[in-house]
């Protein structure tokens, strides 16, 4: 082993001068020795809180805790619903749904950064999110109006109306609220905590507030999703389209084989108002959802 040893010294000595295996195994212990004893000390300062005072949690930290609840159902069945709005209602092909989909993403989580900057510098975390949810809510009522008869110009099928352009705005509004909201709100949330004298609540106060913050956002993520297909419309699980007088269907899977359907199908029983022929014809496959204005506005 002391030959090894020796011969490792010489071989890294010759390559690089000072530099040895002993002293290589000796800068290795000393880097675990600092690791284990910064993990002993974040072990040993977890192990007080138990023996701390538990804040109670204010009415004002529920209801954000709420909130954050709604906005995450919101964003992620808005998300969910968005393709299948915008293609079989709107007629979007792929590579503008792709476009649709990325600006989205890119909307929602570069904003915040401009949001945390004017509230840090400028307005204040309270002010910003008194600013960002009006903006949101409006937004998400221009979503729920895209999605009426009101923005179709013959319902429910995109002839001469604002839909298309209503749904753009729409997002857009959307995403400048949402960058006011998020990078403010988690902390906003740990203000309330305070006492009387402006000092921050116990770290076991703030794990616990944290965790249930945490909870509400899976809750909404996950309940959201589940439910929206359910009241959409287009699942025979689900709810009927509630509008009364309106249906609408994709093409069958033989339309295409059909002289009526020929040039029609596919794709013309969600774009394009069939004829009498070609709805009994041609539009006999699945359903498609009219209730996205029943699931955006519930949130």
């Amino acid at each position: 082993m002391t030959d090894s040893i020796i011969r490792a010294d010489a071989m890294l000595s010759a390559r690089r001068p000072g530099v040895t295996a002993s002293s290589l195994r000796a800068g290795l212990e000393s880097s675990l020795r600092s690791v284990y004893s910064m993990g002993h000390s974040a072990l040993a300062s977890v192990a007080e809180f138990p023996d701390e005072e538990l804040t109670p949690f204010t009415l004002a930290c529920f209801l954000v805790i709420a909130v954050e609840l709604g906005e995450r159902a919101t964003y992620y069945t808005t998300k969910l619903l968005y393709p299948s709005f915008a293609t079989q209602m709107l007629g979007m092909s792929s590579s503008e749904l792709n476009i649709l989909m990325n600006f989205n993403d890119f909307w929602n989580y570069g904003n915040p950064l401009l949001g945390a900057y004017l509230a840090d510098a400028f307005l204040g975390r309270f002010k910003a999110i008194c600013l960002g949810a009006p903006i949101y809510v409006l937004g998400l009522s221009l979503l729920v109006l895209s999605s009426t008869p009101l923005a179709f110009g013959d319902f429910p099928y995109l002839e001469g109306g604002w839909a298309k352009i209503g749904f753009w705005m729409s997002i857009t509004v959307m995403g400048v609220g949402c960058g006011f909201i998020k990078p403010c709100v988690s902390v906003f949330a740990a203000e309330q905590l305070k006492d009387e004298n402006g000092n921050d609540a116990s770290p076991r106060t703030l794990e616990k507030l944290y965790l249930w913050w945490y909870l509400a956002i899976n809750i909404g993520s996950f309940v959201g999703p589940v439910v929206a297909p359910l009241l959409s419309g287009g699942t025979e699980a689900g709810l009927p389209n509630l509008l009364p007088g309106y249906e609408k269907f994709q093409c069958s899977g033989n339309a295409t084989l059909i002289p009526a359907c020929e040039g029609y199908c596919p794709g013309g029983c969600t774009t394009t108002p069939p004829t009498p022929e070609q709805f009994s014809e041609c539009c006999n496959g699945p359903r498609v959802a009219l209730n996205y204005w029943l699931v955006w506005g519930c949130w």
